[in-house]
């Protein structure tokens, strides 16, 4: 949601108390605009499928284990604190929301 294609393999975390496997938080975050509104990830999201889409996200989200109420409810939490919180954590110059 931020333009970040940081996403190897080392950038990506999960922490498992035997029992529950829950993602970490993001780290190694680079936010970026990109031209062309387009972005593809090193990782693949799905089959072969690796196209930053949140249609992409929407699509996966059995293999996470949300339903897509959740889902949606998650990526408007995170649409509305993205915009809120872009201008302290980016650089001017950097705003995707202007």
């Amino acid at each position: 949601m931020c333009g970040n294609t940081n996403d190897h393999a080392r950038n990506q975390a999960a922490f498992w108390n035997s029992k529950k496997l829950t993602l970490a938080p993001g780290y190694d975050i680079c936010p970026q605009g990109h031209t062309g509104n387009e972005a593809s990830q090193a990782m693949l999201i799905s089959a072969n499928n690796n196209l930053s889409h949140l249609k992409t996200c929407l699509e996966t989200t059995n293999h996470f284990l949300f339903s897509q109420d959740d889902a949606r409810a998650l990526l408007g939490h995170l649409t509305e604190t993205i915009e809120k919180h872009w201008d302290t954590v980016c650089p001017v110059g950097c705003n995707l929301f202007s």
